[in-house]
């Protein structure tokens, strides 16, 4: 080898400083979005948990070290697992009930020689345009006793008897409250069912109908299993909606009457900014984090099969 060779390949960087090099680099370009994360995400969660270990009031400049005693009185707390029941109740309905009605209204819109099929498709999706605040009112408005037009139709036609203060009674505001949920999420679930119906070739069905299948198991053994990766979003999105439950709830009822219809979120709200026990709704927030990792976890298992 000549002189100048081996001077070129004394200057070749070697292996390990390029994969050095090139790691360093990478981070440099997740540093700025690691930094943001760190700072909107970990903080606030590792903020939490310390606070959920004193007696903070959120005004008083020092607060006193109480270790688990927040987490002792959580669990002696019957409000606390009646939050967490109906935590669960719209993890339910969200994961079920408002997915199947948004993957009906696709099914109907996708329909070929349908009638009026853009105008339906505006009508169903409006509701996902809207926020829960303003949907909140909306159904405030329609289930109102006085004025509301829901018990108005039914005392038109004749059913006086079940028209009724539908967000003030405890046996009917957590399903009237519901039924809001699930008129708004259902319009978001439409969208990704029909894109994902409109991305199955006609031949497939054709195909199956040529086989002798009815439309029914066309559906179920060839449409559906289809829309898997539509369902994993949608079921995905639906987790997310039930656990950061909170404004359409607060909203319309305020965690009532009385706490038929009290979440977690609303709970963690009242107790902090309305009881200033921002130690105690810290520790809330540790058991909303649990509970989400553990139905994270769950999904991500369901997901894999």
């Amino acid at each position: 080898m000549s002189e100048a060779a081996v001077r070129v390949a004394g200057r070749r960087p070697s292996r390990l400083a390029r994969q050095f090099r090139e790691t360093a680099e990478s981070y440099a370009f997740l540093a700025p979005g690691l930094l943001v994360y760190a700072a909107f995400v970990l903080y606030p969660i590792v903020e939490s948990v310390l606070i959920s270990g004193t007696n903070w009031d959120g005004n008083s400049p020092t607060a006193n070290f109480v270790g688990i005693a927040n987490y002792i009185d959580l669990a002696r707390d019957p409000l606390v697992w009646k939050s967490i029941a109906h935590t669960l109740i719209w993890l339910v309905i969200n994961i079920t009930v408002a997915p199947a009605l948004g993957l009906a209204m696709a099914a109907l819109v996708n329909q070929r020689h349908i009638v009026g099929a853009q105008f339906f498709r505006t009508v169903f999706f409006l509701p996902a345009t809207i926020t829960a605040v303003v949907i909140g009112f909306i159904w405030q408005w329609i289930y109102s006793p006085l004025y509301g037009i829901l018990d108005a139709w039914l005392r038109d036609a004749g059913l006086s008897p079940l028209a009724v203060d539908w967000l003030g009674q405890p046996g009917t505001a957590l399903a009237a409250v519901a039924v809001a949920n699930c008129w708004q999420n259902a319009a978001l679930f439409f969208l990704f069912y029909l894109a994902g119906l409109q991305q199955i070739p006609p031949e497939i069905h054709e195909a199956a109908y040529i086989e002798g299948a009815s439309d029914l198991q066309t559906f179920r053994y060839v449409t559906f299993p289809l829309l898997r990766s539509t369902t994993t979003t949608v079921v995905a999105l639906g987790i997310i909606f039930s656990l950061r439950q909170f404004d359409l709830v607060w909203t319309m009822t305020e965690g009532g009457p009385g706490s038929s219809t009290e979440t977690l979120g609303t709970y963690i709200y009242r107790t902090a900014f309305l009881f200033n026990r921002m130690g105690y709704s810290a520790a809330l927030s540790v058991v909303l984090l649990v509970l989400t990792l553990i139905v994270a976890i769950g999904f991500m298992t369901w997901r894999e099969r």
